[in-house]
């Protein structure tokens, strides 16, 4: 709250908004029964208010790409070691390069723009996106409940592209390398990084005391894994970094919903920047697979 108050909050049953845990009226939509679960309307059964979870779409997308970049590399090697690939990623080369792995100059060239956003749904074996996701699940199901679905899949999908091009600003623009000596990227974790970036800057700027230490909790899991990244030498400390400022700046720039709604023409930005941000990801994987399909057969 920015004021500083420590009260507890809820949600209205029928709009949403958040109100005093005892209020027995919303000053919102005047309802007198804030507490009465919402009436699921008609129509659409994919939409958020049939409990749609954004959350649940991502984990499900980079579950089907990373079993597709599998599949690409049996294709390119079918006398190759699967089980090798699935678990820790050893080999996987044509499955992580043709479906889209962040590489800086094919991007910076204009030609493979998608790889931008293809990078963070591609994972090296099957431990990293199980470690990926898992965060992406308690994270991202947090940012999604407190925030929505639209302002959680906008901070997703540009803390994710900011990881990536973070890999160019540092190595080429910052340090001056080569092209061929840029490392590639691959891995949800920048996005992941971005959400808890967003998480930690709001929950300590705009909570309750019980969100304050939430916020705090989260600032320490991840400056472990930072330090992680130090001594770990194929953990891309410039993605997570690339992944979290962007985060952290959402978190700090918006208005808090504790103690009001918000202003009819934010409410209708955030929508249509997540639908760009949707489309921007599904263009990115059907030209990722679409690239994939020529590599293999001969015609890229």
């Amino acid at each position: 709250m920015s004021d500083g108050a420590d009260y507890d909050v809820k949600r209205c049953g029928k709009c949403a908004a958040w109100i005093p845990s005892s209020a027995t009226m919303c000053a919102y939509c005047g309802t007198s029964e804030p507490d009465a679960p919402p009436v699921r309307p008609k129509g659409s059964v994919i939409s958020v208010r049939h409990g749609f979870s954004v959350t649940n779409a991502l984990i499900l997308a980079n579950a089907v790409y990373f079993a597709f970049s599998l599949f690409v590399q049996w294709r390119a090697t079918p006398n190759g070691a699967p089980l090798q690939w699935a678990l820790t990623g050893t080999g996987l080369r044509e499955g992580l390069s043709y479906p889209g792995a962040y590489r800086h100059a094919e991007v910076m060239e204009g030609h493979e723009w998608w790889r931008v956003l293809c990078a963070t749904f591609l994972h090296y074996g099957g431990i990293h996106i199980l470690m990926n996701m898992l965060a992406l699940k308690q994270l991202g199901g947090l940012a999604e409940s407190l925030f929505g679905p639209a302002k959680f899949l906008t901070v997703y999908v540009v803390s994710g592209a900011c990881s990536a091009l973070a890999v160019s600003v540092w190595y080429a623009g910052v340090r001056g390398l080569p092209a061929n000596e840029i490392p590639g990227l691959v891995g949800a974790s920048g996005a992941v990084f971005g959400v808890a970036g967003l998480l930690i800057a709001y929950l300590l700027r705009a909570g309750t005391e019980r969100g304050r230490a939430m916020g705090f909790a989260i600032g320490k899991n991840i400056l472990f894994m930072l330090a992680v990244g130090l001594v770990v030498p194929f953990i891309s400390q410039v993605g997570h970094v690339g992944g979290l400022l962007p985060g952290l700046l959402f978190g700090m720039t918006l208005r808090s919903e504790f103690t009001g709604r918000a202003r009819p023409a934010t409410k209708s930005a955030w929508p249509r920047a997540a639908f760009l941000c949707a489309a921007a990801v599904v263009a990115s994987l059907l030209a990722g697979a679409w690239h994939a399909h020529l590599s293999l057969s001969g015609g890229n």
